[in-house]
């Protein structure tokens, strides 16, 4: 029979986003409660999304097309958890 996967593909996806938006209100939640200024709550949750976006939802997809020979450890097992095989 095989080992069954505990999670789908969508749901790996599903789960980082969740976890990215979390970390990102967070973050802007602290900033907003320590300054009392909301134009700097946007600006840190933007920020703080873009980056982690960056880094673990597009960086195995970009390591693997765009510098293949980069496309290992960290960045791999990211990638073969998302189903990028």
């Amino acid at each position: 029979m095989g080992q069954q996967k505990w999670m789908s593909k969508t749901a790996r996806f599903r789960s980082v986003w969740a976890l990215l938006i979390f970390i990102s209100l967070i973050s802007g939640y602290i900033v907003l409660r320590s300054t009392g200024n909301f134009l700097y709550y946007i600006v840190v949750v933007s920020i703080v999304f873009s980056l982690l976006y960056t880094l673990f939802l597009a960086g195995p997809f970009y390591y693997k097309y765009k510098k293949p020979d980069k496309y290992s450890g960290f960045w791999k097992k990211i990638g073969e958890w998302y189903g990028e095989k």
